[in-house]
């Protein structure tokens, strides 16, 4: 039961990370470290979220550690993929990253520590104390992760704003 609404909640957190990358688009129409990390945010969460119910089955049809090991470590390669993607654009384009870009690239690591945590108390101590904890910490990642999403809106507008005035 926890885990359907988990999932649906997962669902929904996917469907604001569009509407929040479209609404930037379609407001600010530029390349900047913002639009950069929610392209990146949207493709890898998008991804992850495709390959979610796959490894999810591969590791509860299967026992032992690796199949574990395997669902834990492939979201913590896409979402280390993704921040070093979000810092090879920047430096391509030669932009400075912008506070909510890091805010992002935390949050990717933050849920990597999250995984490994999780993957190390099943591997080494074999115990699932911390799997409420696994539980609800990816979706308040997630959360907070939305929540970046809205301030790359404000944020930029408040610049955008800033910038017509008289200094």
């Amino acid at each position: 039961m926890l885990e359907q609404q988990l999932n649906s909640l997962g669902d929904h957190i996917i469907l604001v990370y569009v509407a929040m990358w479209l609404i930037y688009l379609f407001v600010y129409r530029r390349l900047d470290s913002n639009s950069i990390a929610l392209t990146c945010l949207v493709l890898f969460s998008l991804l992850m979220n495709y390959l979610t119910p796959y490894v999810y089955s591969f590791a509860v049809n299967n026992e032992g550690v690796l199949p574990k090991a395997i669902f834990h470590l492939s979201f913590c390669a896409i979402q280390l993929v993704a921040m070093y993607v979000i810092r090879v654009t920047h430096s391509y384009f030669k932009l400075r990253m912008s506070k909510e870009s890091l805010a992002i690239v935390y949050l990717y690591a933050l849920q990597v520590v999250v995984h490994l945590v999780r993957l190390t108390e099943k591997a080494v101590f074999g115990t699932a104390y911390l799997s409420s904890f696994y539980m609800h910490a990816i979706p308040i990642v997630n959360i907070l992760l939305s929540f970046v999403c809205v301030l790359c809106i404000v944020r930029s507008k408040a610049y955008k704003n800033a910038e017509n005035e008289y200094l």
